[in-house]
C-alpha cells in the first residue's frame, strides 16, 4: 500500500511537471487560454455621486427644466463600473474586443467585434462605437457630455480603415455601414447609415501633431407622414481640429444635421421630421485643456446647439472639470456644467467619480 501511494504521488509530479512546460504562466495582465490567442482582461471600477437642479429628469439629463418648477435630483451609483476582454492572435492578424458593464444593476454588453488587420488596413465586424465618435469631441469626462457633443452611439457594424503616410504628414481614413437609429421614430430603416471619417496630422512645432478632421453621414429611412410613409435621406456632417501646444490643448468643431437630430444627444430631442419634411440642428464647442503635470489636467469648454425648427431649441453649456491621478491606478474626476436654454431657464449639474483602472 505504501509502494503504491509513493508510485501515485510521483505519476502525479510527473504531469504537472509535464504540464507546466506544456502551458507556461500567463504574462502579468493576461489571461492564459487553448491555442494561440492572447486575451487581456481589463476594466475599472467607477463610483459616481452627482447632483443636478433644474435639469430635467436625473443627473444624466443635459438639458434644463423648460418650466419655472424647481427640479433637483441627487444619486450615488457604481452601475458604470466596466470589464472587458482584447483577444489578439498574431499569425492569423485577427483580434477583437468583448466588453460590458452594469447599467440599471445588469450586466450588459457594450462591444463585441472581430478585428482583421492587414500592414495598415483595418476590417472591424461587430458591435463598437459608430465612427463619428471620432468627430463628435469633447473635454467632459462625465457620463452624460454637453448636449450638441454627445452623440455617439454604439451598433453593430461593419468598419474599414487605415492610416496613410503623406511624407509630412499621416492621412487616417474610415468607413462604416452602421445598423443605429439617429432619426427617432420611424416605419423603418431602409439600409444602414453610411458614415466616413477622415483625418489629417500635421507637425506644428508645438509638441504633439495638430489634427484636422471631417466627418459625413447618410441615414436612409422610411417615415409615417400621416398620410402614409415616405422615403426619406437624413445627413449629417462636422469639421474640426485639436492642436496642441505645449501643456495646452485646444479643441474646436462644428456639427449640422438634417433629418437625424438623435445625433445632438440631447436629452430633450425635437422630432427629425414633421410630416416629410426633415428637421435641422447645428452645435459648436470651443473648449481648453491644461496638463502642467502627468497627473493632473484642468478642462473648460463652451458648447453651443440650436435645433431650427418650430418646435426646437436653443441653449448653451459651460463646464469645467478637474482629474487628477491619486495612484498609478486610481483617479478622482470633477466636474460642473450649467446649462441655458432659450436664453432664460437655466440649470446646473455637479458631477464625482473615482475610479480603478486595471
Amino acid at each position: 500500500m505504501k509502494k503504491r501511494f509513493i508510485s501515485l504521488v510521483a505519476a502525479a509530479a510527473l504531469v504537472g511537471g509535464i504540464a507546466s512546460v506544456a502551458a507556461p504562466a500567463a504574462n502579468a495582465g493576461t489571461v492564459a487560454v487553448k491555442g494561440d490567442t492572447a486575451v487581456n482582461m481589463y476594466g475599472f471600477i467607477r463610483f459616481e455621486a452627482g447632483y443636478a437642479d433644474d435639469m430635467a429628469g436625473s443627473i444624466y439629463k443635459n438639458v434644463p427644466v423648460k418650466t419655472d418648477s424647481d427640479e433637483e435630483h441627487y444619486q450615488t451609483n457604481a452601475q458604470i463600473t466596466r470589464i472587458g476582454f482584447n483577444f489578439k492572435n498574431a499569425d492569423a492578424n485577427v483580434g477583437g474586443k468583448i466588453e460590458g458593464d452594469f447599467w440599471g444593476g445588469k450586466f450588459r454588453i457594450r462591444h463585441a467585434y472581430i478585428k482583421h488587420t492587414f500592414d495598415n488596413f483595418f476590417v472591424r465586424i461587430g458591435r463598437y462605437w459608430g465612427i463619428e465618435l471620432n468627430a463628435i469631441r469633447t473635454f467632459s469626462p462625465a457620463w452624460v457630455s454637453p448636449a450638441g457633443f454627445n452623440g455617439a452611439s454604439r451598433a453593430p457594424q461593419v468598419a474599414m480603415g487605415g492610416s496613410f503616410d503623406l511624407g509630412g504628414a499621416t492621412l487616417k481614413a474610415q468607413l462604416a455601414f452602421e445598423d443605429v437609429n439617429y432619426t427617432g421614430a420611424i416605419v423603418k430603416k431602409t439600409f444602414p447609415v453610411t458614415a466616413a471619417y477622415v483625418a489629417t496630422d500635421i507637425d506644428t512645432g508645438f509638441g504633439k501633431p495638430a489634427e484636422v478632421y471631417a466627418l459625413g453621414m447618410l441615414a436612409p429611412v422610411k417615415i409615417a407622414t400621416g398620410t402614409g410613409t415616405s422615403n426619406e435621406t437624413g445627413y449629417a456632417y462636422a469639421v474640426g481640429a485639436t492642436v496642441p501646444v505645449s501643456m495646452v490643448t485646444i479643441q474646436g468643431e462644428f456639427l449640422y444635421g438634417s433629418g437625424m437630430n438623435g445625433l445632438a444627444g440631447a436629452s430633450i430631442t425635437p422630432p427629425s421630421y414633421v410630416g416629410d419634411d426633415s428637421q435641422d440642428f447645428y452645435a459648436w464647442n470651443v473648449e481648453a485643456k491644461v496638463s502642467p503635470v502627468s497627473c493632473l489636467s484642468i478642462a473648460a469648454g463652451y458648447d453651443y446647439l440650436k435645433f431650427k425648427d418650430a418646435d426646437g431649441y436653443k441653449m448653451y453649456t459651460i463646464f469645467g472639470n478637474i482629474q487628477y491621478k491619486t495612484t498609478k491606478y486610481t483617479t478622482l474626476k470633477l466636474e460642473w456644467q450649467h446649462a441655458d436654454i432659450d436664453g432664460g431657464d437655466n440649470g446646473d449639474r455637479y458631477w464625482a467619480a473615482y475610479v480603478y483602472s486595471f
